[in-house]
C-alpha cells in the first residue's frame, strides 16, 4: 500500500496536465479562428477598394484596381468564396471590350 502515497499525487499532476493542456489548445484554436476572420473581414475591404478604384475614370487608377484583384486572389485567405467573388466581379469585365480610351493609353506604350 506504500505506492497509494505516491499515486495519489501523480494522478493529480497528470489530470493538472491535461487540462492545462486542453485549455491551451482551445485558447491557440480560439485565437487562430479569430486571426483569420479579421484577415478575411480586412480581406474584403481590400477588395472594395479594388472595386472602387475600378470603377473610377482614371486608367491608371483601374489598372490599380486589377491588379489589386490579382493579389487578393493569389492571397492565403482567398478561400473558394473568395475567389468565387472575384470571378463575379471580373466576369462581365472580360466580356466586354475595353473602352476608346483604354485602347488609346495601350497605343501609346
Amino acid at each position: 500500500m506504500a505506492w497509494m502515497t505516491w499515486l495519489t499525487p501523480v494522478l493529480a499532476l497528470v489530470a493538472g496536465l491535461l487540462t492545462a493542456g486542453a485549455a491551451f489548445l482551445g485558447v491557440r484554436v480560439t485565437v487562430r479562428q479569430k486571426e483569420q476572420s479579421e484577415g478575411r473581414s480586412e480581406w474584403r475591404a481590400r477588395l472594395q477598394m479594388a472595386q472602387e478604384l475600378y470603377w473610377s475614370s482614371d486608367v491608371e487608377k483601374r489598372l490599380a484596381g486589377i491588379g489589386i484583384l490579382d493579389v487578393l486572389a493569389e492571397s492565403d485567405l482567398a478561400g473558394p468564396d473568395e475567389l468565387r467573388m472575384i470571378e463575379v466581379f471580373l466576369k462581365p469585365i472580360l466580356r466586354q471590350p475595353p473602352p476608346p480610351e483604354d485602347l488609346e493609353a495601350g497605343d501609346a506604350d
